[in-house]
């Protein structure tokens, strides 16, 4: 218990203790300086404090290293809740994560530009509907060039923003900026018929932006071989934070989930990999291994923040580690393990697939999943005749295009997009079925019962076992039996 009262801590993300935690009930705690977490920004999670109740069931929380009254406050409750045997509250947790919001809020103070205050603008309260195509600043600035009719100056700093959603709901051109200034961190200004847009930290994230010749390299062999492997994945791990967050994360080719889940909880794995020498690799990927006390000194000092969650690795430094790893192919990508022994101790293994490389979606796409699933009208109709131009293929994307333009009644031109949408060889068997049995659905609304028949015998024939397909916004669910039913009576809209 000690431990936890030789740093300013702070509880982050845990509802408490459902039930009184006694002291002897619990078998040990570990205390665990989780670095690799910290390499994609994650400097909530720091360090992890895991209890072990003596029933075997762990519990687990996240602390931070924070010099302020709230946290030192926060890690006393923490302990004193195991020392009184009496659970966390949740209406403290609630303020804790009040506290920690404020404390976030707190380090952006006096950071960057300052906001600007802007006076009530009566051509600024129009209401406008906005399209967002995706989810980057840049995408949500395109919507507002398109829906507001001015002309639109933004720097090159685009990011996911949490929260930067407007529901294709009408709201007035003065709160989408404010919306922009407050979750983006951006200034605007007016200037006649053009609106500027400047990122407050602009100067700090230009200091964190890495060179073009880095990242294309990378995105280029991602395209290719639709996967990173090893080589591409040390490279990217031996950026810090910062550059990984604000280069790697907001790329339209790099930015996957996948891969920041291989640097977070491999990171340090993966450094040590870029360090070894070609010999070295050799070595890693044979049967017997490579030993880690060939390793020269820079390398050792990775190695050593690699076994540092497991204290019988990192502290005794007489015991002789040996790191092994196996590389298979799965289609086309790789499954590496790898593994770290030392005499009789129990060994640490890490395991990961490269990530797989998903080609952005096309503009139109975007635009077509920028329109709501009911009330498009004739939007809808306009996307469907843009589209017909150009050579989209992505089932996913004419089903739901169709759908939209069956619920403004265009059901022509749904028909059509429904034709277009799970028809190709490599289409998969639910999206073939569900585009069969809406073309069905339309034929019957058009009296040509006969071409839905077929329609709806040919989805029948498909395998799609216990699969269906389902329309929240409709309450339909579309399986098997729904098409036994319609092969009875024609489809019917309520």
């Amino acid at each position: 218990m000690q431990a936890h009262t030789d740093f300013d801590l702070k509880i982050y993300g845990k509802s408490g203790f459902s039930e009184p935690l006694e002291k002897n009930d619990v078998d040990g705690i570990k205390i665990n300086f989780n670095m690799a977490r910290k390499l994609v920004g994650h400097e909530e999670f720091f360090v992890d404090v895991t209890i072990h109740p003596k029933n075997g069931s762990g519990n687990q929380t996240a602390f931070c290293d924070r010099s302020t009254e709230n946290a030192k406050q926060m890690a006393w409750d923490y302990i004193n809740a195991l020392e009184s045997e009496k659970p966390i509250g949740g209406q403290r947790q609630s303020q804790m994560n009040q506290q920690h919001l404020a404390q976030i809020q707190a380090q952006y103070t006096d950071i960057g530009e300052p906001a600007i205050n802007h006076p009530d603008d009566p051509e600024l309260m129009s209401k406008i509907t906005m399209y967002v195509g995706g989810p980057n600043l840049n995408d949500v600035l395109a919507a507002l060039a398109e829906s507001s009719g001015f002309s639109i100056v933004s720097d090159s700093f685009y990011r996911r923003f949490r929260g930067l959603d407007f529901s294709n709901e009408e709201i007035t051109l003065r709160k989408v900026l404010d919306k922009i200034a407050t979750q983006c961190r951006y200034n605007w200004e007016r200037q006649s018929n053009v609106l500027e847009f400047r990122d407050r930290d602009w100067f700090r994230k230009r200091a964190f932006q890495i060179p073009e010749s880095w990242l294309e390299p990378w995105r280029k062999h991602f395209r290719e071989n639709e996967t990173l492997d090893m080589d591409d994945l040390s490279q990217i791990a031996a950026l810090d934070e910062k550059q990984f967050w604000d280069n790697i994360l907001p790329d339209d080719t790099l930015g996957s989930r996948k891969l920041a889940e291989i640097n977070c909880f491999n990171g340090y794995l993966l450094r040590l990999y870029g360090s070894l020498t070609d010999q070295q690799r050799q070595m890693l990927f044979a049967p017997t291994g490579l030993d880690v006390t060939l390793l020269d000194s820079r390398q050792r000092l990775l190695a050593e923040k690699l076994f540092a969650g497991n204290p019988a690795f990192s502290t005794n430094p007489d015991i002789r580690i040996n790191l092994s790893g196996t590389r298979s192919a799965k289609e086309k990508l790789f499954e590496y393990e790898f593994r770290a022994a030392a005499d009789d101790l129990a060994p640490m293994e890490w395991n990961f697939t490269t990530p797989t490389y998903v080609p952005p979606k096309p503009p139109i796409a975007r635009k077509i999943d920028s329109l709501p699933w009911t009330g498009s009208g004739k939007k809808a109709l306009d996307v469907f005749n843009e589209a017909k131009k150009l050579e989209l293929v992505d089932d996913n994307v004419w089903l739901q295009l169709g759908l939209k333009l069956y619920d403004g009644k265009y059901y022509l031109e749904a028909l059509e997009a429904f034709k277009k949408g799970g028809q190709t060889e490599k289409s998969a068997a639910i999206l073939k079925f569900t585009s069969l049995v809406w073309q069905g659905h339309i034929l019957d609304l058009l009296d040509r019962r006969e071409e839905a028949l077929e329609c709806y015998k040919k989805a029948s024939k498909i395998d799609i076992g216990e699969g269906y397909m389902k329309h929240s916004q409709y309450k339909m669910i579309i399986n098997k039996e729904w098409v036994k039913e319609r092969l009875k009576t024609p489809f019917e809209r309520n």
